[in-house]
């Protein structure tokens, strides 16, 4: 196999043959390619292969110094050897001045061995310094990344984050919106106090390698600092990135590791962002913060968004507002949110609401509950699904069916609208309620479900089919009634069913 290549520019002949006879005998590593011109010798050292040239000083169309300076970019580093038929210490002159590494005349070069060592050592110079240039420039690749990455989990750190945001640099592989996940460990201190500092690190490790695991192509992970680390991945909405944090930290609190014969479990609370914009920036980090300590101050092992701190803060200035009775709060609560809200979200909480709280009423009275208990049940209907303000409006909104994982995200609004109806002076019988609208009456065997909530389930879905679903049209009256019928005795109570299946006109004007 070839192992070297060296390019002759001459344009006599008889030259041409001496010359690669001396440097070619006996070496079959070898190859002499031959150029003419200077302008042939111009193209070929595009040729990355070549290692060595060796150039007559005066060709037909101009001398080495003129070609080395048109070709100086072409040829880079590699070793140029000048020769002539004269020994003109000009020449020589002129010829280093323009980049040769050595002159060599004519006369001296068909000497025995003389050419072949001359070109022998040029290579070898410029090879030994290649290679120190190599090893000079993996050494500080060596060194950025040292600085870059942290030690003990192999992350990214946030200085590599610094220089990014410095550069305005794009995410990997993010070209149009991208995710921003921030994780801290729940009570690590207490961890490092009770294990010891060496159970901490293998514990940051092992969450280090789940967050690699479940890491793909465009996503960036660092260890932000101490138990708190930050992944950016690519995501079209707010439910994608809420999904892989929920997977990520099911993970995390479902891993655990022995410890001196010792079991330690440890979970993670999450805050998560979604941006349009794909380029990096500090207020992300800030933001995802928040959301962060939202979910620490929500009890730990939990996911928490932005969206949720916004709405957080807009029950802050409802609280304020305790002269008012909880219908005129939830009013002043969703007229504060409706330009932050999706429209799938807005017209749950309104529209939606406002005919469940109807249609439950209407419930309640022929079943002839009691004007507090009716009450209750108009108010709960206007609240159960107030949730969905911190529920992600592509889900809300998807026109497929949901998966497991986003039924249990989707599933969260009903805790989520216990938490802020309480936040608006909801009164405890009503919050009972809306807490149990989604209980299937099949569940409570032993009849602890109040018939307030029974009354509320049918409402809702009564609701829901008679109007259009981004996953399904409207039900018609006898498509709804069919459904209840079907559902009798298992999703709902038949008590209800049947006094919706006979006053299902009232009902359905009522709607």
């Amino acid at each position: 196999m070839l192992s070297l290549r060296i390019l002759l520019v001459e344009d006599s002949f008889e030259h041409q043959q001496i010359f690669s006879d001396i440097l070619t005998e006996h070496r079959p590593q070898v190859r002499v390619d031959v150029a003419y011109t200077g302008e042939e010798f111009v193209q070929l050292c595009k040729d990355p292969s070549i290692d060595c040239f060796l150039v007559d000083y005066n060709l037909p169309d101009g001398s080495a110094a003129d070609l080395l300076a048109r070709a100086g970019k072409l040829i880079g580093d590699r070793p140029v050897i000048i020769m002539s038929a004269s020994d003109d210490q000009k020449i020589a002159i002129e010829a280093f001045r323009q980049g040769g590494w050595d002159f060599i005349p004519k006369d001296q070069a068909v000497e025995g061995d003389f050419l072949w060592q001359r070109v022998d050592a040029a290579i070898k110079r410029w090879r030994q310094g290649r290679d120190g240039t190599r090893k000079a420039q993996q050494a500080v690749k060596d060194l950025l990344h040292k600085s870059e990455t942290d030690a003990l989990t192999g992350l990214y750190n946030r200085h590599y984050f610094m220089r990014m945001l410095s550069y305005n640099s794009p995410l990997r592989g993010h070209t149009q919106s991208f995710g921003c996940i921030m994780l801290d460990l729940d009570h690590f201190k207490i961890l490092n106090d009770t294990y010891g500092h060496p159970a901490g690190d293998r514990v940051l490790k092992s969450v280090a390698k789940i967050i690699q695991q479940q890491s793909g192509p465009g996503e960036l992970a660092f260890r932000w600092g101490g138990e708190e680390f930050v992944i950016f991945r690519p995501a079209e909405d707010l439910s994608q990135v809420m999904l892989w944090a929920e997977t990520l930290r099911k993970s995390i609190a479902d891993a655990a590791m022995v410890r001196t014969g010792r079991t330690i479990s440890f979970t993670a609370s999450f805050g998560v962002v979604h941006r349009t914009a794909p380029r990096l920036g500090l207020e992300i980090i800030d933001l995802a913060d928040q959301a962060l300590y939202l979910a620490k101050k929500q009890g730990r092992n939990r996911v928490c968004t932005w969206d949720m701190v916004c709405v957080e803060r807009r029950l802050t200035e409802c609280d304020l507002m305790t002269q008012e009775s909880p219908t005129a709060r939830r009013a002043r609560f969703l007229k504060s949110c409706a330009r932050t809200l999706g429209r799938h979200q807005l017209e749950h909480l309104t529209e939606h609401c406002e005919q469940v709280s109807h249609i439950a009423g209407e419930l309640a009275t022929l079943l002839n509950m009691s004007p507090e208990q009716i009450h209750q049940v108009r108010a709960a209907g206007l609240f159960h699904d107030i949730g969905k303000s911190v529920v992600p409006e592509a889900l809300i909104g998807k026109p497929d069916t949901l998966t497991e994982s986003e039924t249990r995200i989707l599933g969260r609004h009903v805790e989520e609208s216990g938490r802020i109806a309480l936040r608006l002076g909801l009164d405890p019988a009503s919050l009972q309620l809306v807490g149990l609208h989604h209980e299937r009456f099949d569940a409570h065997h032993n009849g602890d479900l109040p018939l307030g909530a029974r009354v509320l389930s049918a409402a809702d879905a009564m609701a829901a089919m008679l109007s259009e679903r981004a996953y399904r049209p409207t039900y018609t009256t006898e498509q709804m009634l069919r459904e209840l019928v079907r559902n009798r005795g298992s999703q709902f109570d038949p008590l209800v069913v049947d006094a919706a299946t006979s006053h299902a006109d009232q009902l359905c004007a009522a709607a």
